[in-house]
């Protein structure tokens, strides 16, 4: 019963297998069919006895300890180094003769476990039941889930939903992204399967990053993105992208570069195209508020200032649209296809006029392609043996962008950059050489603030395809402005190290996948095929799950002046590019993703310069404001002035801690303003001037002297006195003027006169008389 039982799970397995064979090559035309057929029909043997035989190879193969597995570069099947488990790197090609290699006694026996071999056609029962056991224990057998990715990912953004980093996006947005947070959390405790994981997780990620949207802003439209770069497409093959039968060569890039023949800059060895952002609007954004800022108010300026983002995203184009534009350049699933420009990253042209680099795109089940995962062979036996864990990169997107290429077999009659011609064997223990033309990707972008200047920070998901002896490829990145000879930015890493204490980066470590993927599948002869190959990566156990991990950079100073910058990364190392140079299959090394890529400059400096003028202009107005103010608000607005001025000789800030003092200082104006003393001094100073002119009054209707008429004159004449005193108060800069004009208008108060026209009259009568009478009494006369 059990072996009926076999039998039926084998002749299943065995005529799907022939079903996918003969679709898969339906569109050749009847000969395949008919090839199919006769498949069908004649080569039952050898389908029926070779498939379990693989089966119970790899069954084996994923139980096998670290520690025990062989050398499949050593270049003799006899001495052989055993693969230390602390040590995960690969062993590099060699042959027979490598002197690199030190002799181990290792069980020939023991080696052939791990090799598949083409198997006899034999009796279906003699094998069905090997196989039918090792089915269905691994149906039975559930491997250990990693989750590590996905949990950290929940957690950070539950860090930010508590935090209110969401606040500018629209409540739509937010309430799905909560919605896919807590399917992923779901996913966490019910998944069955990494595959599962994966789905939510890669949902939870586009909805962060292109599901979330900005609430808008006083009903202005931003600027959409090109991801065409401004031409039709639909319909469209993409001429400058193919590359021409039996070459991996692009047929108009390189020495067809319409560039050729221009002068090259003499301090750049690389070629830079100028135009590389046109069509792309958040790379060339600009900030003109400074522009005739200097006849500004301080309401005005201050709202500028209030309403600068912290900083601005340059690269969102290939961040937020990696899946169309990926789409756009026809890379079929499960191929490799090289290609010169990728969202206005353009491949970085060399004196040759070469330039190219390479996008991958995922096969039907969800896996790169082979071309994209180190295999290595041992030349004496034809034994290939392909690493799964050393595949470490983020597995998010369906696309992959490739900087380098490794020369192997398939590649050999093209050009390395160490100039050398192909060797399948005998290089050295960590060579790995690159193919010319793989210089690097760069691209333009304008600095935000010409004027100012401004702070431009990188950071994209880092990775690697395979090791060489612990050799993987490295990343160099650079940046240039058209200003400096010499690169402002220029740092290489590599990316299975952890950088923390560096200045100028900080790099978070890609790392090798989990022991619940089989370390390797190992393969001879006709079995080492793409199609198998990626059918058993495809399955859980030897699906490949290396984490990958980050660079960033420190902010690079854009001094004001520049104008624009370019960007550039690259291989730091052609020759050591950690994969093997024997594969029958081209490689490809130092993956970068377009999810998670950004390029963002800081606006402290726009933000700093903004203050800086508000300042000047609070400056010129203080002793004003200050003015009839109370004594303590005069001195709180002099010391949050203070720390203005402080913060504006210290180096850049942030664009927060400007705007936050910002608050401030207008928060200490405004209650100084609300301080004022003005109307209380001044009704002071009028009540003064009201008493004198009541004393005034009071001595003129006393005086008996003075008719009606008199004291009616004098009375109006106080009264001018005093009216002009107070308009002179009213219109007084500061209490001291006001001081002086009420004792001037109290002293011409007290100077009017209270002689009358009755009293003078009289006066002069007495005069005359006492003149008139010494006139008589004068005896001379």
């Amino acid at each position: 019963m059990e072996n009926n039982h076999s039998m039926s799970r084998v002749e299943r397995s065995r005529r799907e297998k022939v079903t996918r064979y003969s679709v898969r090559k339906v569109s050749f035309g009847a000969a395949s069919v008919a090839v199919a057929a006769f498949f069908m029909f004649l080569g039952n043997g050898a389908v029926y006895a070779a498939e379990p035989n693989v089966t119970a190879t790899d069954s084996a193969l994923a139980a096998t300890p670290a520690n025990n597995q062989l050398d499949e570069n050593s270049g003799s099947s006899e001495a052989t180094a055993p693969k230390a488990q602390a040590d995960t790197t690969t062993p590099t090609p060699a042959d027979a003769s490598s002197t690199s290699v030190e002799s181990a006694t290792v069980s020939k026996a023991q080696a052939d476990t791990t090799t598949s071999k083409p198997a006899d056609a034999t009796p279906a029962p003699a094998v069905s039941s090997t196989t039918s056991t090792t089915e269905e224990t691994s149906e039975k057998a559930t491997p250990a889930l990693d989750k590590k990715q996905l949990e950290d990912y929940v957690a950070e953004i539950d860090a930010k939903l508590a935090s209110d980093s969401y606040a500018t996006k629209t409540d739509e947005s937010v309430a799905t992204l909560k919605e896919h947070l807590g399917l992923a959390k779901l996913a966490l405790t019910t998944a069955k399967s990494q595959d599962e994981l994966t789905k939510a997780y890669r949902r939870l990620f586009m909805t962060v990053n292109s599901g979330l949207r900005s609430k808008p802003k006083a009903q202005v439209e931003s600027p959409k993105l090109d991801t065409t770069e401004g031409k039709a497409t639909v319909g469209k093959k993409a001429s400058n992208t193919e590359k021409a039968t039996g070459t991996n060569s692009i047929a108009n890039s390189g020495k067809h570069d319409p560039r050729n023949g221009q002068a090259l800059d003499r301090n750049n060895s690389f070629r830079t195209d100028g135009t590389t952002t046109d069509n792309d609007p958040t790379a060339n954004q600009v900030y003109t508020g400074l522009d005739g800022s200097d006849d500004e108010t301080v309401e005005e300026l201050s709202k500028k200032l209030k309403s600068l983002a912290t900083s601005i995203e340059n690269n969102d184009k290939i961040s937020k649209e990696m899946e169309s534009l990926g789409e756009a350049t026809g890379v079929e699933k499960g191929k490799v296809k090289n290609i010169d420009n990728f969202a206005g990253w353009k491949a970085v042209i060399d004196q040759e006029g070469e330039g190219k680099f390479a996008i991958a795109r995922k096969t039907e089940k969800g896996i790169f392609p082979l071309e994209t995962i180190n295999t290595v062979v041992d030349i004496n036996n034809n034994r290939y043996s392909t690493y799964l864990r050393e595949q470490a990169l983020d597995r998010t997107s369906d696309y992959m962008l490739y900087l380098s290429e490794v020369r192997t077999k398939a590649s050999e009659n093209e050009t390395t950059f160490d100039g050398k011609h192909y060797r399948r064997s005998g290089l050295g223990s960590i060579d790995a050489p690159g193919i010319k033309g793989y210089n690097g990707i760069e691209k333009t972008f304008k600095a935000y603030s010409p004027t100012s200047g401004s702070k431009v920070q990188i950071s994209f998901i880092t990775g690697y395809s395979g090791d060489i002896n612990g050799t993987k490829a490295k990343y160099h990145v650079q940046v240039f402005t058209p200003q400096s000879a010499t690169p402002i930015y220029d740092v290489t890493f590599d990316p299975q190290r952890d950088v923390t204490n560096n200045p100028n980066m900080t790099v978070q470590r890609a790392s090798d996948g989990s022991s619940v993927v089989a370390e390797k599948i190992t393969t001879q002869g006709a079995e080492f095929t793409k199609e198998k190959l990626e059918e058993k990566m495809s399955q859980t156990q030897f699906r490949p799950n290396g984490s990958p991990g980050k660079f960033t950079s420190k902010e690079i100073d854009l001094p004001a002046g520049v104008t624009e910058y370019t960007v550039r990364i690259s291989s730091a190392d052609n020759q050591h590019l950690g994969m093997g140079y024997q594969s029958i299959y081209r490689h490809y090394a130092l993956p970068i993703s377009g999810l998670d890529f950004h390029v963002t400059q800081d606006t402290g400096e726009v933000a700093k310069e903004l203050l800086k003028k508000i300042y000047l202009k609070l400056k010129e107005t203080e002793e004003k404001d200050k003015t009839f103010k109370t004594e303590e608000s005069q001195k709180n607005y002099e010391a949050e002035l203070q720390k203005v001025g402080q913060l504006l000789n210290d180096p850049t800030k942030s664009t927060t801690e400007y705007k936050n003092v910002l608050t401030d200082v207008l928060i200490k104006k405004q209650e100084l303003a609300n301080s004022s003393q003005e109307a209380s001094i001044k009704s002071n100073a009028t009540d003064e001037i009201d008493k004198a002119v009541a004393t005034k009054i009071q001595a003129i209707e006393g005086n008996a002297k003075l008719s009606e008429a008199d004291k009616t004159k004098a009375k109006d004449a106080v009264t001018a006195a005093a009216n002009a005193a107070k308009v002179a108060i009213a219109v007084a800069q500061n209490p001291a003027e006001v001081t002086e004009k009420e004792t001037a208008g109290k002293q011409a108060i007290s100077n009017v006169a209270e002689i009358g026209k009755e009293q003078a009259k009289s006066e002069i009568d007495k005069a005359v008389a006492t003149k008139l009478q010494a006139i008589e009494g004068n005896a001379k006369l």
